[in-house]
């Protein structure tokens, strides 16, 4: 039986091949979007699992949104709460940024300092020594596996000595190995933080660690009360003695900060920001790419369906005759059930194939390193194939073989309304399907056009940005000033400067100041004299900071537009801003808005000074901008090199980018969403074409007789067109109709994601309309047009 059933299906594969490769590609699309979507989602969900005090561990996001907090806050929990609670503070290890063993060094960005009680925290396996060993000597590093075989070439690394760039050594006493998922990845750990946390154990003040908290019994919200009672104690009740009010006058005047905590199980997928080292993911980015591949599977159904329909017409007399002949319908439903089997089971092994091919440009979307492992991905593959064959395959089985046996042997197929309602209403899902596409991927095109193309306030063109680091023990900006003079000598160069700004990530140092009455927060921007001449800023009034006026490097600063703005004071040329308290400074010029942190926040207030203005500014520069000429490029940042090795730091790499490279990457992430949603566009829409094809075959091949016998009653082609696409323009409307409110929703909330966007474009939504419908009117015409032109009398010879 098995055997007749597979060369039936051999036989009409053969004789309607065409048909077959539509459906098996179509649907082997669908099931690959959901396959390479799946592994995305299995992978963020796997994030901190392997820590056994997943559920118990929290990170302490601070009153300001920030990630630090202050260090007496810690011990404070613990004298409330008890034995209930355990706490743990760390912070990023600037000293040990570079590592040193023997001839070899080590770049080290994710080092740590933590306190003794960290591995109660996060138990990392250990490879080589012990904790207690490391927790003994104070001395003593940690150095993950990988980063100590770089050091040590696999040789045995404890107690091996290593320096950092100012060479003060450490002994390793310990070698651990990190998880795969861990959001928490640190290069070496140091400890140290339980000397810092006494000095500072009453500055409450002063917001510089990160904390963790722990307890099985506590909830986040017995927690939060009581970090935020202790903060109104000691920060709030303290500022408002201090300004002559009560409490509740300070906390009515100055909204008081709230604070948050990151549950670890929950860090990756929940967070709003965190200083853990691979940082929080994307999670809307995360559930829509899983709603989206769900949508293309929902259509690869339905188009599935629509075909398999189509094809199944041809067959309705083999169905009567079989029937007429003894067989019974299970018999019939069975044998139908087995050709989708073999149907599924080729579409799945052609999505299993589009999937592993389509990962590598995935992977780069996503900036990942899924893999795809038919064995390890069992508990994935086997519910999604279930799932496929029984909506695509058992369900329309089933109900074909339900069709009369006398209709059946004339070779007619039902044409109730019920089921001519079924699969306009399929084709009316994929249109709408399609129309949220092409509206989405068309509204992200233009906002990403209008990123590109946006007016950024600088001109990065032929401008590189080398990072600037030297060993702590020298002044930063004197260093610089010894060598600036001879870089400028170097053939190529144009212009040089230095600051403390990192464009497309942004100005690091914030502080706060009065203008008036006004508190203004601003970011610090300490430069060289005339970096706006260097990367053009737009002086709007005033002037520059100029280095023949000696109060430019003294008192005098410029402000941005969002300062002016923000102070409501449209003459503040020459006035005072009274910084961080005490310093006042004269504002002499207005500068352009300038977008160093991307598109997606709003240009916070910028005070520019000249480094020297600020005393301390000096050791936080961390960027030297090069203008170059345009000619020679290679030759020139060749000549910068070998000037950076000789004169400016032999031991950190010369590591550069040009400016305008540096910003794209602020808006890379949309371009990777335009891209991907112009190919899911492209392929909702081929697979909704397939199926308006199939519909379009049904439908039409079931009225070739009312054709014909239009035909002889004097019917021109005009008119048989009209009648039989009308209806087709009519799911087309209906689909575009359903698909507007949807888009305009995602796309509202897509939008909001960006400080300076389009509006909601009309357009895009006529646009996507007239293209979809010109493409259906494609379809439906040529197959219409061939219906046309059967000749009647084989339709009408019976009659």
């Amino acid at each position: 039986m098995l055997k007749n059933w597979f060369k039936i299906f051999l036989y009409n594969t053969r004789h309607n091949l065409l048909y077959f490769l539509l459906t098996v590609f179509g649907l082997g699309i669908g099931i690959s979007a959901v396959v390479l979507s799946s592994l995305y989602w299995i992978e963020e969900h796997q994030y901190d699992q392997w820590n056994p005090y997943k559920d118990e561990i929290y990170e302490v996001v601070g009153g300001g949104g920030g990630i630090t907090v202050q260090a007496p806050l810690g011990p404070a929990l613990k004298d409330h709460f008890g034995d209930r609670l355990d706490y743990s503070y760390w912070e990023n290890d600037q000293q040990l940024d570079l590592l040193f063993a023997d001839d070899r060094r080590l770049d080290n960005e994710n080092g740590i300092r933590v306190q003794t009680n960290f591995f109660d925290f996060f138990p990392f396996e250990i490879i080589e020594g012990s904790v207690q060993d490391f927790i003994n000597n104070p001395n003593a590093i940690a150095l993950e596996q990988q980063e100590a075989s770089k050091l040590f070439k696999d040789k045995p690394a404890i107690n091996k000595i290593i320096a950092n760039k100012d060479t003060i050594t450490s002994v390793v006493k310990l070698v651990y190995k990190l998880p795969k998922y861990t959001t928490l990845s640190p290069s070496s750990i140091r400890l140290g933080m339980d000397n810092v946390l006494a000095e500072k154990s009453s500055e409450w003040n002063w917001s510089t660690y990160g904390l963790l908290l722990k307890s099985d019994v506590l909830s986040k919200s017995e927690m939060l009360n009581e970090i935020e009672a202790l903060e109104t104690k000691n920060t709030y009740a303290i500022y408002a003695k201090d300004e002559g009010l009560t409490l509740e006058e300070y906390l009515e005047k100055n909204s008081p900060a709230k604070y948050d905590l990151n549950k670890l199980s929950t860090l990756r997928l929940e967070a709003k920001i965190t200083g853990f080292h691979l940082g929080h993911a994307n999670y809307k980015f995360l559930v829509v790419n899983v709603a989206v591949s769900l949508l293309i599977l929902l259509v690869s159904i339905m188009n599935y369906i629509n075909l398999t329909t189509a094809q199944q017409i041809k067959r309705i007399k083999e169905m009567g005759i079989r029937l007429s002949n003894g067989a019974d319908r299970k018999s019939i439903s069975a044998q139908f059930i087995f050709e989708s089997f073999l149907v599924i089971s080729c579409a799945f092994l052609i999505g299993l194939t589009i999937s592993e091919l389509s990962l590598p440009a995935y992977n780069d979307l996503l900036t990942k390193n899924l893999s795809l492992n038919i064995f390890s991905s069992f508990k994935l593959l086997v519910p999604l194939f279930l799932s496929v064959f029984i909506i695509s395959g058992i369900l329309p089985s089933i109900y074909f073989a339900k069709y009369s046996l006398l209709n059946a042997l004339k070779g007619q197929v039902s044409s109730s309304k019920k089921n001519s309602w079924f699969r306009k209403t399929i084709l009316t899902v994929q249109f709408a399907i399609s129309f949220l596409f092409v509206i989405c991927g068309y509204i992200i095109y233009q906002q990403v056009d209008y990123m590109i193309t946006k007016d950024l306030g600088f001109s990065g063109a032929q401008v590189i940005d080398v990072k600037y680091k030297v060993a702590s023990n020298k002044d930063k900006y004197q260093f610089y000033e010894s060598f600036k003079n001879d870089l400028l000598k170097t053939p190529g160069v144009l212009d040089v400067n230095i600051s403390t700004m990192n464009i497309g990530s942004g100005i690091y140092i914030s502080t706060s100041g009065k203008y008036g009455e006004k508190d203004i927060a601003v970011s610090n921007l300490a430069t060289d004299f005339a970096i706006d001449k260097l990367l053009d800023f737009k002086i709007l009034e005033g002037r520059s900071l100029d280095a023949k006026i000696t109060s430019d490097s003294v008192e005098n600063v410029l402000v941005n537009e969002a300062f002016v703005k923000k102070a409501n004071d449209s003459t503040i040329l020459n006035k005072t801003f009274v910084w961080n308290g005490d310093q006042q400074f004269k504002i002499v010029g207005v500068v352009k808005d300038f977008y160093v942190s991307g598109l997606e926040r709003k240009v916070s207030p910028i005070l520019i000074s000249h480094v020297k203005t600020i005393a301390w500014m000096g050791n936080f520069v961390n960027t030297i901008h090069i203008k170059i000429a345009e000619d020679n490029m290679d030759k020139t940042i060749s000549s910068i090199e070998e000037f950076w090795k000789s004169r400016v730091d032999k031991t950190y790499p010369f590591d550069y980018e040009f400016v305008d490279k540096k910003f794209a990457k602020t808006y890379g992430d949309s371009v990777k969403h335009r891209n991907l949603f112009a190919t899911l566009s492209l392929v909702v829409v081929c697979i909704a074409l397939f199926g308006l094809f199939a519909l379009v075959s049904f439908t039409i091949e079931r009225r070739y007789k009312e054709i014909s016998i239009r035909k002889v009653l004097g019917a021109e082609a005009p008119s048989l067109l009209r009648n039989l696409s009308k209806e087709y323009i009519l799911m087309c409307i209906i689909g575009f109709l359903l698909a507007i409110i949807p888009a305009y929703y995602f796309m509202q909330d897509w939008l909001n994601n960006f400080a300076y966007r389009i509006d909601m474009p009309i357009n895009a939504f006529v646009i996507s309309f007239v293209t979809l419908l010109i493409l259906t009117l494609s379809v439906v015409l040529s197959k219409a047009y061939r219906a046309t032109k059967i000749n009647a009398l084989t339709y009408l010879k019976y009659e």
